[in-house]
């Protein structure tokens, strides 16, 4: 009986290293917070950051249902949102960031808000808009820098930028991947040299040009509002609630490349491979037995 057991769990440890060598983890380099939204990490109304050290909140009743990887959150469209803090020094470093998750969304009422933030100056955000009828969907992604800030608010020489693009509907009920990159890139243009450029991609395509922002002094500072998830904050007015269903939120502070959006997208483990800690168990149960 003993040989038999052993033969099966070593089968089974077999097994779970071919999966342990198939799946990969999503990329950590430059990762700030990343909020999964599995059961285990929501106590109450706080949400816990698996990666970095900010823990979130939960506003309104969004439900944890099934997700794309594990649980996720289901949105109202009413009331539901989830406060993301301000990150604390991450608007620093906004304009070579990264903002990444999948969603899954049947709503076509409108404008509804995926993240964002907006304070006296500072920007960062992505709006789905869609009429009635599902025609002309789009998004509108918006950034904004300082110019001058003075010892005291208001801050002034605000610059901000916001473009609505025409795209592949991702309102039609089935998961999507979205990533929105920032980066700084150095160009001659009109006495410009320094420019902040912004891609969008959906499911790995890149879905725009990589617009380009003018920086004629950037300066980029924390938010002083918290960055909200399902929702608009436009300094401190909560709208465009967000309907439909959000999972695997990850912010970094640089932007990915192609391939790294890629790799997070095919990636079915998240942050660590679950096969490796199953195979630890069993092989802790199988020496024990033998």
């Amino acid at each position: 009986m003993k040989n038999l057991l052993y033969f099966y769990i070593l089968s089974l440890m077999i097994v779970v290293s071919a999966l342990n060598a198939t799946a990969k983890s999503i990329v950590t380099d430059g990762l700030v917070s990343y909020w999964t939204f599995e059961k285990h990490t929501i106590i109450g109304e706080k949400v816990e950051d698996k990666w970095g050290d900010n823990d979130v909140t939960i506003e309104g009743n969004p439900k944890n249902v099934l997700g794309y990887l594990g649980d996720a959150l289901e949105f109202d469209g009413t009331d539901d949102y989830v406060n993301l803090t301000n990150l604390g020094d991450f608007g620093e470093n906004v304009g070579t960031s990264t903002f990444e998750a999948w969603v899954k969304v049947e709503h076509k009422g409108g404008a509804m808000t995926l993240f964002d933030v907006q304070d006296e100056c500072m920007k960062w955000g992505l709006n789905f808009i869609t009429n009635n009828k599902g025609k002309n969907d789009g998004i509108e992604h918006i950034s904004g820098t300082i110019i001058k800030v003075d010892e005291e608010l208001p801050r002034d020489l605000c610059q901000g930028f916001g473009e609505f693009l025409i795209i592949p509907t991702v309102t039609d009920g089935r998961w999507h991947h979205i990533a929105y990159t920032a980066n700084i890139v150095e160009r001659n243009r009109l006495g410009v040299s320094k420019f902040q450029q912004l891609r969008i991609y959906i499911n790995t395509k890149q879905v725009n040009r990589g617009s380009l922002m003018a920086l004629l002094s950037p300066k980029f500072i924390s938010f002083i509002n918290p960055v909200y998830l399902g929702a608009a904050n436009n300094k401190g007015v909560v709208r465009h609630f967000f309907k439909g269903t959000i999972d695997e939120v990850r912010i970094y502070n640089r932007p990915l490349t192609a391939d790294e959006v890629t790799q997070n997208y095919n990636s079915k483990v998240g942050l660590s491979v679950e096969p490796a800690d199953k195979l630890s168990i069993i092989w802790g149960k199988l020496k024990s037995i033998i």
